[in-house]
């Protein structure tokens, strides 16, 4: 494998688990703001435990976001500098104090640091729970965007990066959220978690909703015109990325639709949990073509 496809290869695993880190961070305060409180109704005994776990999940989620962020900035400085010979301490410092890139990985270092700040703080301040959860994904989503194609748009940056800060929070809230509650929550106690699934389902559509239209304004900011979708390594990536986001939602609308409704059935649980784990698997696809998507040039570039 060449250098330059290595440092390509390093970025893409590195902005995986950053963007699952950031997906289950999220989704964790989705869980607090906007299922919590219907499911805890039905959950009797198992409402501290659980709570306890979501927060552990989340923390841990903040963590390996650090360790990512680092590895985000070595694979940089790989890029940039380590191709004909070895990455040091110095060119480390000229990547994170002198370049654009570099501003954007200091702000995304903090913010996972105030993550977990915030998160190891929810564990002693219970009445501050839901806000101190929501405060640790608002940081780690608004900085997501900063090491990406987004800041590198003249003139339209501002733009580019709110649209992106929309696109994961869509994706946090409906994926992460989802893996809240089919994987730390999980199916078990029919009424509590038939109340979470009922729950999730608005945030899940208002999510989609948003990531939806952050993709379209995404598109007509990165591309020229319609033909760009298959000229081009971007184009096509982008293409393959927009059918497997077709498969989550198809997905996430038959559960909706067809299995949500019939909740007290035993054989409905069963089915909805297989669906929804596809879902998940699918979901994580994606966000490795996203991860692989963010790292290559841009069209005309």
């Amino acid at each position: 494998m060449n250098p330059e496809t290595l440092a390509a290869v390093y970025a893409a695993v590195g902005r995986w688990f950053a963007y699952a880190s950031i997906v289950v961070i999220g989704g964790v305060a989705g869980f607090h703001v906007a299922v919590r409180d219907r499911w805890q109704r039905h959950a009797g005994e198992r409402v501290s435990a659980t709570e306890r776990r979501l927060l552990r999940s989340s923390l841990a989620a903040a963590l390996v976001l650090i360790g990512a962020t680092l590895w985000l900035l070595y694979a940089q400085t790989y890029s940039v500098f380590g191709v004909d010979e070895s990455v040091t301490w110095e060119y480390l410092r000229i990547v994170v104090l002198d370049t654009t890139w570099g501003l954007g990985w200091r702000w995304q270092i903090t913010a996972a640091f105030l993550a977990v700040t915030f998160l190891v703080s929810s564990f002693y301040l219970r009445r501050a729970r839901t806000a101190l959860t929501v405060a640790a994904a608002l940081v780690v989503i608004a900085t997501a965007p900063l090491t990406g194609h987004a800041v590198s748009r003249e003139g339209t940056a501002w733009l580019s990066v709110v649209v992106q800060i929309g696109h994961m929070a869509g994706v946090s809230l409906w994926v992460g959220t989802l893996f809240t509650v089919m994987v730390i929550i999980r199916p078990g106690n029919g009424d509590a978690f038939a109340a979470a699934v009922r729950a999730f389902s608005p945030l899940a559509v208002g999510a989609v909703s948003v990531l939806l239209l952050s993709g379209v304004l995404t598109a007509i900011i990165y591309l020229d015109s319609i033909s760009d979708l298959w000229t081009g390594v971007y184009g096509r990536t982008l293409v393959l990325k927009v059918l497997l986001f077709g498969v989550v939602a198809g997905l996430g609308a038959y559960n909706w639709r067809r299995l949500k409704p019939a909740l007290d059935q035993p054989k409905t649980v069963a089915l909805l949990t297989r669906s929804a784990r596809a879902e998940l698997v699918i979901a994580g696809v994606t966000l490795g073509v996203t991860a692989v998507l963010v790292a290559l040039p841009l069209l005309h570039e």
